[in-house]
């Protein structure tokens, strides 16, 4: 029985992935959560480095007093 079912759900999951990865929804898919991954990068380097330049910057000010 398993056997059966082991042989019927590859040939399922064939013809689903084929139609699935040739689809102009998976480029879709691909290239918005590329395009999603690189923004949220980018935001959090800028949002790491603007605050530990102004943790400096405070530190700097106030040592200066």
């Amino acid at each position: 029985m398993l056997e059966i079912d082991k042989k019927a759900r590859a040939k399922y999951e064939r013809t689903v992935n084929i139609a699935y990865y040739t689809s102009s929804k998976f480029a879709k898919d691909v290239a918005l959560n590329g395009a999603l991954s690189s923004v949220t990068t980018t935001v959090t380097n800028i949002f790491f480095t603007t605050q530990k330049m102004l943790g400096k910057m405070i530190r700097g000010k106030c040592g200066g007093i």
